[in-house]
């Protein structure tokens, strides 16, 4: 994938997950999270992993690498 799908996905998920339609809110992986969680914590969890999906699709579009 290039670093634009990332940045989309990503959008897509903070987007998602701050408007909760039931089709996506009410999948079996996010209420298994909501259910041992919480909702509020699983919103948080979801927004990070959209936030780091962001910074991902940046970091491949700007050809950074990581060199350890």
């Amino acid at each position: 994938m290039n670093g634009i799908t990332y940045i989309l996905l990503g959008l897509m998920m903070i987007l998602l997950t701050h408007y909760k339609p039931p089709a996506y809110w009410n999948n079996n992986s996010r209420t298994f999270l909501r259910r041992y969680i919480g909702d509020r914590t699983t919103a948080i969890l979801h927004e990070f992993v959209g936030v780091g999906l962001i910074a991902m699709g940046m970091v491949i579009l700007l050809k950074l690498e990581y060199q350890a």
